[in-house]
């Protein structure tokens, strides 16, 4: 038999396998305290050993705690044959916290040989329910209620889909009004407050996934997200790659078309460098040209201009100097230095009566 897979295991015992028992417990205690005041209290209701019984908290009202008592070798079987199958169970719980629906009377629920009695105010019993008749429990539960019980109990009966039973003619023996409730009775529809019986230990020894099992549409979202988002800067890069590989292919057939029969290594460097050399044979400026200018030159133009330079401009690979007018006899021996140092000289009038003076190279022939 092969089960199928889940994210989390639970399981149900029937009713039969444990018992619901009222004990008095004080108004106050600390949680700590709990397993020792239970088993000192089940010391006067149990017959048995209270050690062989694991004993969990449903409910409490006032003074008064309902204890679901199951035998600690049942639920340890329970446990290891689930582990066995490889499906390590998160929870378990007992048929005795089943679903009867709501109801001012009692409450039976039929399944197939057992029955389930639900009184209000009372903790629930398994009964024997053989032979399709009320069982005979019942009947002494019936006969045996207190003097000061004056009010007949009116019986609502749920059966499942395998409860043989016809409840038509039970009112005749058990002498009080019994009606059969249209909803069927299904042993795994737990109600809200179910107790889960695995704790201490008989706890889970590792996360069985009902922490995280509500985040689980959140965090599929979020994983779709964030592969989507890897998913389009793949494209993107891909796209850059692309685009650089066609432009450094560009730029090859660039360099091949320009300077034919010069070998390829670096084309926009050796563009660079073969530019420079066209400029620096026409006079202008190479790339790392004018800082050098600058600095050969600042100390002529400076002393002859004073505080009468205004800008120096650089453009087209030319360097020029704007300043005030100077007189002639100024002016030609700042070009006569100049051109002693293998620079050549434009004067030009400027703006506002400026003069404007581009210093170039001396193109050796």
């Amino acid at each position: 038999m092969r089960w199928p897979q889940a994210d989390v295991h639970e399981a149900v015992l029937s009713a039969p396998q444990a018992n619901c028992v009222r004990v008095a417990m004080p108004e106050k205690f600390s949680r700590r305290d709990l397993p020792g005041l239970l088993a000192g209290a089940m010391e006067d209701v149990l017959l048995g050993d209270v050690a062989q019984c694991h004993l969990t908290p449903c409910s409490r009202q006032g003074g008064r705690m309902d204890v679901l008592v199951v035998d600690r070798r049942r639920i340890g079987n329970v446990v290891a044959q689930f582990e066995a199958l490889g499906l390590p169970l998160a929870a378990l719980y007992s048929e005795l916290q089943s679903d009867l629906g709501a109801g001012r009377g009692w409450r039976l629920a039929l399944s197939d040989g057992t029955a389930l009695l639900h009184r209000p105010g009372q903790p629930r019993l398994a009964l024997d329910a053989e032979g399709g008749g009320p069982p005979a429990l019942l009947k002494a539960i019936l006969a045996t209620r207190g003097v000061t019980e004056a009010e007949t109990p009116t019986l609502d009966v749920l059966r499942s889909s395998d409860a043989p039973a016809n409840v038509a003619d039970w009112q005749g023996t058990l002498e009080i009004p019994v009606a059969q409730v249209p909803m069927d009775y299904q042993w795994y529809r737990l109600g809200a407050d179910k107790a889960n019986l695995l704790h201490g230990g008989f706890a889970p020894a590792r996360p069985t996934g009902l922490g995280w099992r509500p985040l689980r549409p959140a965090l599929m979202l979020a994983v779709v997200v964030i592969l989507a988002h890897w998913g389009v800067l793949a494209v993107q890069l891909g796209l850059q790659h692309h685009h650089l590989a066609q432009a450094e292919q560009s730029d090859v057939a660039q360099f091949q078309a320009t300077f034919p029969g010069v070998p390829v290594m670096d084309p926009r460097a050796q563009a660079r460098q073969q530019l420079d050399g066209l400029y620096g044979a026409r006079g202008l400026l190479r790339s790392d040209d004018a800082l050098a200018l600058l600095a050969e030159t600042s100390s002529l133009i400076g002393d002859a201009v004073g505080k009468g330079l205004k800008a120096v401009v650089y453009t087209d690979r030319r360097l020029s100097f704007r300043f005030a007018p100077l007189p002639p006899q100024g002016l030609d021996d700042l070009r006569s230095r100049l051109e002693a140092k293998g620079l050549r000289v434009m004067v030009a009038p400027a703006e506002a009566g400026d003069t404007l003076l581009t210093v170039l190279r001396e193109v050796t022939p």
